[in-house]
């Protein structure tokens, strides 16, 4: 649940430690379904206006209001390349879809679940709710905001995967573990 919780370093963060990875980072994505078909051929008109013009900026992916390529590119590609890498290649290959609609959803659904790195964030944070009732109080599964300018964090969505609290310990301060990998709740399950 979003409560509005907000997790700022100087503000409410005693202490925090990051763990992230990279290895999952995609920035483009290249797409197969059953016999190596792909969505090549299909009209722009079924691109959002941001995968239009990322794939319009790219010489030849987009021909006459023709899709010509089978990638994807993500709106992060500008946020994460560097020297090195202009973008982040994955591919996905799902032998059991069968039409090029289908394929094309199932390759934005898949970027965007794969464009941003996995965070693990241990926040020891100010419990700043028994002062002020204005300030909403963690629990388990909700969703917060991550911002640390010192670091380049912005406004991460995460989610609440674990947190300790001593409330009858009253010179301790709570231990939230936050995720942006495990972003479904309840209702997205069902």
């Amino acid at each position: 649940m979003d409560r509005g919780l907000h997790y700022r370093l100087k503000k409410n963060i005693i202490s925090i430690n990051f763990k992230d990875s990279s290895r999952a980072l995609v920035t483009l994505l290249f797409s197969q379904m059953k016999d190596g078909r792909t969505f090549i051929g299909l009209s722009t008109s079924h691109l959002t206006a941001e995968e239009y013009r990322l794939l319009n900026d790219v010489p030849g992916a987009i021909v006459d209001g023709v899709i010509k390529v089978n990638y994807l590119i993500s709106p992060y590609v500008g946020y994460w390349s560097n020297t090195t890498n202009t973008y982040f290649d994955g591919e996905v290959i799902n032998q059991e879809i069968q039409e090029s609609l289908e394929l094309l959803g199932f390759t934005r659904k898949f970027l965007r679940e794969n464009e941003v790195p996995a965070l693990d964030v241990l926040v020891s944070p100010a419990d700043l709710h028994k002062i002020d009732d204005e300030e909403p109080e963690v629990y388990l599964g909700d969703t917060a905001r991550l911002f640390d300018e010192g670091m380049d964090i912005n406004n991460i969505e995460a989610r609440a995967i674990e947190v300790v609290d001593y409330p009858y310990e009253p010179n301790t301060r709570p231990n939230v573990q936050l995720a942006n990998y495990f972003l479904k709740d309840y209702n997205d399950i069902i």
